[in-house]
């Protein structure tokens, strides 16, 4: 469990050891959700083992089979009544479905909200304190879930251009205490007072990253609403992400690269990832001002246009140095297999912001001459990383919407005057071919639907359930090269007549 996966705050290690072994002992009187969130963790695990850094075996046809048992093991749990360890187990799916297709939004952004309603209905959005029934550990641990589901509804909200699902007003559970697990048990009476912020756990991450998520809700309640955006509102909400920001323990504040040297590969990504965050807050806060329809309508466009590129050129900046720190020898590269999420936070948005800044003649400012020059250095540097990450066959759904991207930029930098870059990925040709023009536009909806119960459509392709509904008997006793790939379906079209566990 010692890793930077944010559902680690959802387990409490020595409460489950002691149910893993109680789950040995007497496997028949174990709940069966607690064998859900079990398969759950196994398939994580797995997921994370595929990463050529970290792979040790080729179990990958484990995972579908995992997911499918976890998921089985909800449905006979009856998880719509809420027995323990659903939200728990939904939650680790709902990574799993992430880590596996992060290209997906739309997909997961049905689950987790299904595993929100499902939070809410068992009582999740009001603080435990309210309820005697519940014990000082539980609480505790429900206030670990909550705020790991605010997050991911944070998240997801950004990723999809959606409104979020939880709502502030509706909600009064307190942020949980920066403790240990050997600080908590299941028979204590009172919590112990809270760490001091010097003192790093898994928990003070999360907590402190949504502090700086309950400001980027606030912006993006206000870029979602039908009213128009004051200026006095978005200065408001500016100076509230510096205060929130600088609130945060000092441990978490970033710092040169140079000062890094004694501190942990895991606190230094908590570091670059929080500061990432509240760069693209400001990006999403400022923009509208930045690049009004017409410049001479807002005097005060050039400040916001100031922040906007500033804050765009941060996040490409950190983009480099994860590039270089993730070379072999660099801090960071043990932990290449959970840089994805960070390296592309914000980053279409801070290339948006600066081709924006690049192409549009409006905004030609003689004093901006610097920061031009700034801007076309750090596109282009974006650019040439993001083709060797294709060069090196990471995500083929994300190198896909990668090249989109910069055929883009070739075309702002060749109008800025730069010579058209030679960006063509080598040495890949199965991607080259695969992102063609013709390929690159269609969408996983164009599916042949007549091979649809084929195993390599359903394993390769897009989830069942965006496809059509097989045959009940095939998901009876279903091979593993042959399970449905989406958790959301699973949970929708199983029936617990037809689960069997003979063939794990």
């Amino acid at each position: 469990m010692r890793s930077r996966l944010r559902s680690r705050v959802l387990i409490h290690g020595p409460t489950f050891l002691r149910e893993y072994e109680r789950f040995w002992h007497h496997p028949k009187e174990t709940p069966i959700v607690w064998v859900g969130l079990l398969f759950a963790i196994m398939c994580l695990v797995t997921c994370y083992q595929q990463h050529p850094i970290v792979a040790h075996s080729d179990n990958k046809h484990l995972i579908p089979a995992y997911k499918e048992k976890s998921i089985q093991c909800l449905v006979l749990g009856k998880y719509t009544n809420g027995p323990a360890n659903t939200i728990e187990t939904l939650l680790l799916n709902f990574q799993i479905e992430s880590f596996r297709d992060s290209n997906n939004e739309t997909e997961n952004s049905l689950f987790l909200a299904l595993v929100i309603r499902l939070a809410q209905r068992m009582g999740y959005h009001k603080d435990p304190s309210h309820l005697k029934t519940i014990s000082t550990f539980q609480a505790e641990m429900q206030r670990r879930a909550w705020a790991l589901i605010t997050h991911y509804d944070a998240i997801s909200s950004s990723q999809t251009g959606l409104p979020r699902v939880i709502r502030e007003s509706h909600t009064d559970t307190a942020a949980p205490l920066n403790l240990l697990d050997e600080d908590l048990y299941a028979e204590m009476a009172v919590l112990p007072a809270p760490r001091p912020d010097t003192t790093t756990t898994p928990i003070q991450y999360l907590v402190s990253k949504n502090r700086i998520l309950s400001i980027y809700n606030m912006i993006s309640d206000l870029k979602t609403s039908i009213n128009p955006q004051s200026y006095q509102e978005t200065m408001r909400l500016d100076t509230l992400l510096d205060t929130a920001y600088t609130s945060l323990p000092q441990t978490l504040q970033d710092r040169p690269m140079a000062n890094y040297l004694m501190n942990s590969p895991f606190l230094i990504l908590n570091r670059i990832d929080l500061s990432l965050l509240t760069h693209r807050a400001k990006c999403t806060l400022h923009y509208t001002h930045a690049f009004p329809s017409s410049p001479t309508q807002n005097p005060s466009s050039k400040t916001s246009r100031t922040a906007c590129i500033n804050s765009a050129l941060q996040i490409i900046y950190y983009q480099t140095l994860l590039e270089q720190e993730n070379e072999p020898g660099g801090r960071l590269y043990q932990q290449a297999w959970k840089l994805a999420p960070i390296e592309t936070l914000g980053l279409p948005l801070a290339t948006t912001i600066l081709c924006r800044f690049m192409a549009d003649p409006s905004f030609v400012d003689p004093t901006e001459s610097e920061t031009r020059q700034r801007a076309l250095e750090a596109l282009e540097t974006s650019c040439r990383i993001s083709l060797s990450k294709q060069n090196q066959n990471y995500n083929r759904s994300s190198s896909r919407q990668a090249l989109q991207a910069n055929e883009v930029i070739r075309i702002v930098l060749a109008k800025a005057g730069n010579e058209l870059l030679d960006l063509t990925p080598r040495g890949n040709t199965t991607m080259e071919n695969e992102i063609s023009p013709s390929s690159a536009s269609s969408t996983s909806m164009d599916v042949d639907r007549s091979d649809i119960s084929s195993p390599s459509t359903v394993a390769e392709g897009m989830p069942l359930w965006t496809h059509g509904v097989p045959k009940r008997e095939q998901l009876a006793r279903t091979k593993t090269n042959a399970h449905p790939t989406n958790a959301h379906w699973l949970l929708r079209h199983t029936d617990s007549d037809d689960i069997d566990f003979s063939d794990i």
